[in-house]
This record gives C-alpha cells, sequence and structure tokens, in this order.
C-alpha cells in the first residue's frame, strides 16, 4: 500500500487529534 502525500496528511492529522483527545480524558 502506497500513501500519497494527502495520506500521511490526513493520518497525521487524526494521530493529532487522537493524542490530544486522549490528554483530555487523561490516561
Amino acid at each position: 500500500v502506497s500513501f500519497t502525500c494527502t495520506d500521511k496528511i490526513l493520518l497525521f492529522s487524526l494521530h493529532q487529534v487522537e493524542v490530544e483527545f486522549v490528554e483530555i480524558i487523561g490516561f
């Protein structure tokens, strides 16, 4: 599976949201 530039940006954005979400909950 080859990722395009936009796919990488989307994955990175999702990861950032995930990290912030975890920080808010406090896990």
